[in-house]
Order: C-alpha cells, then sequence, then structure tokens
C-alpha cells in the first residue's frame, strides 16, 4: 500500500472540485430560556429508522433490528436497551448501513466563514492523526485541544467525537473493499499470526 496514508480515506479531490470557492456562514443563535414546565425535545437517534424498541416477555426493553437481510429476511439481532445507542449503530454498520455525517464542535466565535473543502481535508488529516498515533477519540473534546485548534487555524470548526466514529467506520468499510479487490489479484499469500 501506499506510504502516504492514503488507505485511511477515499481521496475527495473529484466530488469537491465544483464546491471549492463554496464560502459556508455558522451564525451563532443564542439560545432562549425554556420555561420550566416544557420539556426542551430529545434528539432522537437516525438509528431507530432501522430498529423498533418493544419490552419483552421479561418486562425488559429491548431494540429490535428491522433490517431487511440479502436473503430478504429481517434480521433477528435484539439488544437490551437501556438509553444509549452505541450497539445499535454497530450493529447498522455491521449491515453495511452508514450513519449521517453531522456533529462538530464549534469554536466560541459569532460569525465564521471556513471553505467547505478545507473543512473536509482537515478533519480528514484530523482522522489520519487519530488512526496513526492511536490516539483516544476523547482527546479531540478536550478544552485544552479546541483552544490549541482555534489558535492554530480559526476557521477550523473541531470535529466531534460522533463523527471521527463515522469516519472511522466509512474508513473501515472503504479499506474492507479495498483489501478484498486487492485480494482478488494476488496470485499467492503469506500470512503470519503473533500468538
Amino acid at each position: 500500500m501506499a506510504d502516504d496514508n492514503s488507505y485511511i480515506l477515499p481521496s475527495s479531490d473529484s466530488q469537491n472540485e465544483d464546491s471549492a470557492d463554496e464560502v459556508i456562514e455558522t451564525i451563532q443563535v443564542p439560545e432562549l430560556p425554556v420555561p420550566a414546565n416544557i420539556k426542551p425535545p430529545t434528539k432522537v437517534s437516525w438509528v431507530w429508522t432501522h430498529f423498533i424498541k418493544k419490552l419483552d416477555d421479561k418486562n425488559v426493553m429491548r431494540a429490535y433490528c428491522q433490517i431487511e437481510m440479502e436473503n430478504g429476511e429481517k434480521c433477528t439481532k435484539n439488544y437490551k436497551y437501556g438509553g444509549s445507542t452505541g450497539n445499535l449503530i454497530s450493529h447498522a454498520i455491521k449491515h453495511g448501513i452508514m450513519p449521517p455525517v453531522t456533529e462538530s464542535i464549534q469554536p466560541e466565535s459569532a460569525v465564521q466563514s471556513i471553505r467547505k473543502n478545507g473543512q473536509k481535508e482537515k478533519e480528514e488529516s484530523t482522522l489520519r492523526w487519530i488512526l496513526s498515533t492511536t490516539q483516544p477519540l476523547s482527546t479531540i473534546t478536550q478544552k485544552a485541544y479546541i483552544e490549541h485548534m482555534n489558535i492554530i487555524e480559526p476557521e477550523f470548526i473541531v470535529t466531534g467525537e460522533k463523527k471521527i466514529r463515522m469516519m472511522i467506520a466509512q474508513s473501515y468499510e472503504y479499506n474492507k473493499n479495498k483489501l478484498m479487490q486487492l485480494l482478488k489479484t494476488a496470485q499467492s499469500i503469506s500470512l503470519t499470526t503473533d500468538l
């Protein structure tokens, strides 16, 4: 494989040629006070388009997969559900369903203008740094890291942990397919294991 870290993500140059000069303006809107008797709406995870919640015969809340498999039948996997969707997201990724990538942590400045492809390049660079140095994902949510990046590149919107997880999942799928294609053309393969 190439030494230029191209194995981490597919090249996105051809996708963004037309949008190189696009500028996006982000404006932070102050939050309005919520009256004490009104509960703010909760954010619903995308995963619920592929799972349903039901009580089982022991009165335990479970999440049942509704994804249709290649043979036409629904998946039978279910998970005990206590409020976290991490296992459900991992299961959906195993079916090849990639989560939407939307989360980012914004610096405190009121207005920012950034180049769309510049932001993407910086996010991919952050991903390469995390993967090649085996940094914990929590590194990018630390206040010190966010302040550091804001000083170095004020226009960069620091990527959130959730988005990096999704990018890692996309990178995994990309590399899995790339490796499968590479193995199809191999004349011989030598495997070693370390026990």
